[in-house]
């Protein structure tokens, strides 16, 4: 784990490491502030949309393991369909 600042801290503050769980949790709790907040729509390339919000969530939830979720999400992706994979020319 790593220490998770999430205020202001003293210039020679020592925090303390919180666990691997702890930061996930913290990942998962801003970027489903952010899907909430975000708009439905995607405007390139400057701003995001609450479906990059969802694929990133769903890059989260596969790094732990945690395999419906991942798929919920990148479904809720792919059915926003705003975005395109690449093919083997590009």
């Amino acid at each position: 784990g790593v220490p998770l600042v999430t205020e202001p801290q003293e210039v020679r503050a020592q925090p303390a490491r919180a666990t691997v769980a702890e930061g996930y949790q913290l990942v998962i709790s801003d970027l489903e502030r952010a899907r909430n907040l975000l708009p439905n729509t995607y405007r390139a390339p400057e701003y995001v949309s609450r479906s990059a919000a969802a694929a990133l969530l769903a890059r989260v939830y596969l790094y732990m393991g945690r395999w419906s979720e991942a798929a919920s999400f990148a479904t809720e992706v792919i059915a926003a369909n705003q975005h395109r994979l690449l093919t083997s020319q590009e």
